[in-house]
């Protein structure tokens, strides 16, 4: 047992450097689906590492029976999604079965598990081990890595913070049993606000929908203030915002990507307000009596062959840079960044 324990350890560390780039490379991957490509959710975090030499040991030396050969153990490199939500994690793990080829006996559904028993939450995650596609193995720089595996595991932040405590306080040591009640009760109550934090994103997102349908019947917006929620809806329902970046995209010829789950911030909340716009109404009505005017001027920021940087009143606005190819792609954020500038600088000019 010593011997073959020793041959295992001396196979890691043959590999140990193809490891390493395959976590990094996997990763990316991960980071590209997730994040760069504007998938939503946006998972809270992508982590990774490759086991340490000194776990694999302490592994080994209570399971080493169970591995005939290195590839036989399936979390040398790990990869972990941390969620916000419960109800993100299988929208993720829909993706990740798309992308990957998966390992389905040794990927068990351990979240049903979870639901069987009274102590686990902190478990209550999806596993996956998972190779790399046949066609991801295609591209020359991902081709050395055929027929190894990967273990992911997708959780809640709240299910993360449980079981990095398990993990690292109870895990395997014998405690009194008020103590171990104790666990059980932090278990039950981080459930709970799991539960809790989806219940509500559901109210938030009925909210939005009321105003959403205020906005499209072309009801009375004077009772609705602005806030996160509302402005969110309202500047992706509005017919003169639409028409104003619909102008700049014909004209100009850019186009919009993605959709981000969050446009604003509480900035933007504290702008409108000192502006003078606490409800919807009146920043609807300055819109729509300025629009030719912000249409213009926002063509003109669009325009690629501006000069980088554009004097507006007493301010000069400066676009980033997308990060694309070229300067014709505008992601909706950005759009809005550039609008709110104009609603400042006219809105002041009209003081």
């Amino acid at each position: 047992m010593v011997e073959h324990i020793t041959q295992l350890l001396e196979d890691y560390d043959q590999n140990k450097s193809i490891y390493e780039s395959f976590e990094s490379d996997v990763k990316r991957i991960l980071e590209t689906l997730f994040i760069s490509e504007d998938f939503q959710p946006c998972p809270h975090l992508i982590t990774s590492r490759v086991k340490a030499k000194n776990s694999l040991h302490n592994k080994l030396k209570l399971k080493g029976e169970k591995y005939k050969q290195i590839g036989d153990i399936k979390d040398i490199v790990g990869m972990r999604i941390i969620t916000y939500l419960q109800d993100d994690i299988d929208k993720i793990a829909q993706k990740i079965e798309e992308e990957f080829d998966i390992d389905r006996e040794n990927s068990p559904d351990k979240s049903a598990q979870v639901e069987e028993t009274l102590d686990r939450f902190g478990y209550k995650s999806r596993h996956f081990v998972a190779s790399l596609s046949a066609s991801r193995l295609q591209e020359p720089h991902l081709s050395k890595y055929k027929g190894l595996q990967f273990e992911l595991q997708i959780r809640t932040i709240l299910q993360h913070s449980w079981a990095t405590m398990e993990h690292d306080i109870y895990k395997g040591r014998q405690i009194a049993p008020s103590a171990k009640r104790t666990f059980y009760r932090i278990a039950a109550l981080l459930e709970l606000a799991d539960i809790e934090f989806v219940k509500l994103k559901e109210e938030i997102q009925q909210y939005q929908n009321h105003i959403a349908t205020k906005l499209k019947l072309n009801q009375t917006t004077g009772d609705i203030p602005v806030n996160l929620a509302s402005l969110e809806v309202f500047i992706k329902e509005n017919d003169a915002i639409a028409q104003i970046i619909g102008y700049a995209m014909e004209r100009n010829g850019f186009h919009l990507f993605g959709e981000e789950a969050t446009v604003i911030d509480d900035m933007d909340i504290f702008n409108l307000k000192v502006l003078g716009f606490t409800t919807l109404a009146p920043l609807e009505k300055f819109i729509e009596e300025n629009v030719d005017e912000i249409k213009q001027l926002f063509a003109d920021y669009t325009d690629p062959q501006r000069p980088t940087t554009m004097p507006v009143g007493p301010w000069q606005y400066r676009l980033s840079k997308t990060g694309r190819e070229d300067d014709r792609h505008f992601s909706f954020k950005r759009c809005w960044r550039l609008l709110l500038e104009i609603i400042q600088v006219l809105k002041f000019r009209k003081k």
